[in-house]
């Protein structure tokens, strides 16, 4: 856990003393909508025009979102343990809300144990909001070996219907913010529990602290622009999928409880990126292919304009991620997360018409009810500018040993467009040196952002300060006599540079060569973080494998090397070896 993340549990937890003593979270009292008795008559078998009763209830009013539990207490019991014979107590399994007829779990009702008396079966059910229910009772039934309906006895039952109230929201403040998302919010309201998540428009927010039953603080996702509903859900223990294709637990909603406004502007020092467009949607539930021959990975493509020579980064977050991770071959005891895909951008196609994959790195794609959030980044050239198309691949569960696409969960998903302009070095003053380095110069240019490095060649320069967008300070690193290329570089691999910008003069008899300490790591090909906040801290991101260390289009012959050397030097982690021996077969064509 980090310290930021330790900071904030603490601080929630004195918070939680101060404000509640001794008091702990608690959910809303449960309240009694509908209790009668009453007798299902004794029924003969079907040949003889016996068949299975029903009841009807109601309309009850439920006064708000919430869970139901539908409770039938029978007398004498139907159900015993009997080989080959289905038995079955009175029970609830259909209902009807505010006009829809609803199939409750097809798994319920939970009953106790065989020839328990009396009979208690008990169903379950989450209204989204408030409406009028009505209720059928399905009476006892015995069938014989072949199915047949046989009949039953008289059974005495008493129907309970309670009420378990959601949370509760009352506002969110402020109400308003960025398409872009990281804004930090407090939704306001009741009976929010230590484990409860905000959701806007269907995707989760991040950096969630429950500070008290009445209190949550996160941070929003991204979004299109408008009003967007807010939903505070409390993670199912029971894991009530049925909801609406959702595994939530009690929730509620706010309509329109926030609504996403133009993109904040930012200033040059902290990040050259702009936003340049936010999307929505929703993929399905699919099944094993094997279960469901149509069942298959879900794709959406968009249109976009890429503005000129930069880097492209698509922010993607899902809710809910992939769970139950797929494992390898026999004998492999390691975890083949990176089987499993959420939603991302994992192709584009340039302006000039031609493909290019991204770089993705993705948060866990294992706790349950956090979003995943997988970066998608891309430089391109002044060639690959223009109108352009973008996809966005839906989760997945791939088999470790076949490649075969195995199922996958729904997700809602939202993303967010970033282009970062190459940054331009127009000039270098002065521009010349002393071997020995130690020349204090300012760069004037363009697109210079927080967290820009400065190299004299190959050489990074130290104290590099970014002033504005348009000017960098530094001092000059050590180097040979002769001029050197001057360039700026932001993220990784995105360079500006202005040939023989620099020029190092002939060493005199009182100079030394002692290098000039560097104030930053030496760039490497892997991503870097965003300027962004970054996700959840609890979240580990999983086992990544850059197959192409240098960020183009080709994964080539120098690729390979490097990737050989790794190898040798027991630098990849084993999970991602059946990954490198599909690309090495799709390379080489066999």
């Amino acid at each position: 856990m980090s310290s930021r993340l330790q900071f904030l549990s603490a601080l929630a937890a004195v918070t939680l003393c101060f404000q509640l003593g001794n008091s702990v979270f608690a959910q809303a009292p449960t309240q009694n909508l509908f209790e009668t008795t009453g007798t299902i008559p004794a029924q003969s078998g079907q040949f003889s025009g016996g068949s299975r009763q029903t009841v009807d209830y109601g309309p009850i009013s439920v006064p708000r979102s919430g869970r139901l539990t539908f409770i039938v207490t029978s007398t004498p019991n139907v159900r015993q343990e009997v080989q080959n014979i289905e038995r079955h107590d009175s029970t609830v399994q259909t209902i009807t809300f505010n006009g829809q007829e609803i199939s409750l779990r097809p798994d319920y009702p939970e009953c106790n144990a065989f020839g328990s008396n009396p009979a208690i079966c008990t169903s379950v059910w989450d209204p989204p909001t408030s409406g009028s229910l009505s209720i059928e009772l399905l009476g006892p039934a015995t069938y014989n070996t072949f199915g047949e309906f046989s009949g039953h006895a008289a059974q005495n039952y008493t129907l309970t219907v309670n009420f378990q109230p959601g949370p509760d929201i009352t506002n969110v403040v402020p109400d308003e913010g960025s398409l872009g998302g990281w804004e930090t919010v407090t939704v306001n309201g009741n009976y929010f529990e230590e484990d409860s998540v905000v959701l806007f428009g269907g995707v989760a927010a991040t950096d969630t602290v429950v500070l008290s039953p009445t209190q949550i603080v996160c941070k929003t996702p991204p979004c299109i622009a408008g009003a967007t509903d807010v939903t505070v859900l409390a993670p199912d223990p029971i894991e009530a999928r049925w909801n609406y294709g959702r595994p939530w637990g009690v929730f509620t909603t706010l309509p329109g409880g926030f609504t996403y406004t133009a993109a904040k502007t930012r200033g040059p020092a902290q990040s050259t990126e702009r936003l340049l467009g936010t999307y929505s949607g929703f993929f399905e539930e699919q099944a094993n292919v094997n279960a469901d021959p149509e069942s298959k990975q879900q794709f959406e493509d968009f249109n976009f304009n890429i503005p000129g020579a930069g880097r492209l980064r698509w922010e993607a977050w899902a809710f809910i991620p992939i769970t139950s991770p797929v494992f390898g071959g026999p004998g492999d005891e390691l975890n083949f997360e990176a089987f499993n895909d959420s939603t991302a951008v994992r192709g584009f196609r340039r302006g000039d018409g031609n493909l290019a994959g991204t770089n993705v790195t993705c948060t866990s794609l294992t706790y349950f009810y956090a979003p995943v959030i997988c970066n998608s980044t891309r430089i391109v050239d002044v060639t690959g500018s223009g109108a352009g198309e973008f996809t966005v691949s839906g989760p997945a569960r791939i088999s470790a040993n076949f490649n075969d696409f195995l199922s996958a969960p729904f997700q809602d998903w939202s993303l967010a467009l970033y282009f970062a302009d190459q940054p331009v070095v127009d000039s270098v003053s002065p521009d010349t040196g002393p071997p020995a380095g130690g020349t204090s110069v300012t760069i004037a240019g363009a697109h210079f952002g927080s967290g820009a490095r400065v190299y004299f060649g190959e050489e990074e320069a130290n104290n590099v300060a970014v002033l504005d967008s348009n000017t960098i300070t530094c001092n000059a690193p050590m180097a040979d006599p002769g001029s050197v290329d001057v360039s700026v570089e932001l993220f990784t691999n995105l360079r500006g540079t202005l040939k023989d910008g620099f020029v190092y003069g002939e060493l005199t008899p009182t100079e030394t060569r002692t290098p000039t300490p560097s104030n930053t790591p030496t760039a490497t090909s892997t991503p870097t973080p965003t300027l962004s906040p970054t996700a959840t801290p609890s979240m580990e991101p999983p086992p990544t494998f850059n197959v192409d260390p240098v960020d183009d289009d080709i994964v080539n012959e120098e690729d390979l090397l490097v990737i050989i050397i790794s190898i040798r030097g027991n630098d990849v982690d084993p999970e991602i070896l059946f990954q490198l021996s599909n690309l090495w077969k799709d390379l080489i064509g066999s």
